[in-house]
C-alpha cells in the first residue's frame, strides 16, 4: 500500500494589511477557551494553524487566518481594533491564547495550507493542534459550508464553520 504525502504549501510571514473572515473567529475563540483553565505546566507551547481547500487559496488564506489569530488571542474585533491586534501577533511572533497563555507565532512554522480537502466529507475546513513541547495533545476540526447571502443589498457567501465529529 502506497501512503500519497498530500502536498503543502507554507503561507510566507510578509502578510498584507488586515482584512481578516469574521466567521473565523468563532472557531479560533472556541479552541483557545478550552486553555482559560489548564493545569500548570501542562499548556500549550505552540499551535498549529492547517487551512484546507478553497480556505487555503492564498485569496482566502490570509483573512481566514487572520480572522483565527483574533479568536485564538480572545479579542472580539467589534470591540477591538483587529489590525492592531494581528500587527502585535506578527511584531512579537506570539499569541496571547484567550489573553493569558503566551504560545510563538511564526507563519512559517505554525501555518500550513493543504490544497486538499480536510476530510472525504469536508474539501474546506481548519485543524487547529496544540503541542506541549512537541507532543500533539488537543486537536480540533472545523469544516466550513457557504450559502448565499441573505440579503439582496450584499453580494457573495456566508461562509459557517461546525466543528467535526
Amino acid at each position: 500500500m502506497v501512503i500519497q504525502e498530500i502536498p503543502t504549501i507554507r503561507i510566507p510571514e510578509t502578510l498584507g494589511s488586515c482584512p481578516f473572515a469574521p466567521e473565523a473567529v468563532a472557531p479560533g475563540r472556541e479552541f483557545a477557551s478550552a486553555f482559560s483553565l489548564s493545569t500548570p505546566g501542562f499548556t500549550p507551547t505552540s499551535v498549529l494553524i492547517e487551512l484546507f481547500g478553497a480556505l487555503a487559496h492564498p485569496a482566502a488564506a490570509e483573512s481566514i487566518t487572520n480572522g483565527i489569530l483574533l479568536g485564538l488571542a480572545g479579542t472580539d474585533p467589534r470591540h477591538f481594533a483587529p489590525g492592531e491586534t494581528i500587527q502585535a501577533i506578527r511584531a512579537t511572533r506570539s499569541i496571547q491564547l484567550n489573553n493569558s497563555i503566551e504560545v510563538p507565532y511564526v507563519p512559517s512554522e505554525h501555518l500550513i495550507l493543504h490544497p486538499a480537502g480536510l476530510t472525504a466529507a469536508h474539501s474546506e475546513g481548519i485543524r487547529l493542534t496544540a503541542y506541549h513541547c512537541v507532543h500533539p495533545f488537543v486537536t480540533r476540526q472545523f469544516y466550513a459550508t457557504t450559502s448565499p447571502k441573505p440579503s439582496a443589498q450584499t453580494s457573495g457567501n456566508t461562509l459557517s464553520f461546525f466543528e467535526c465529529e
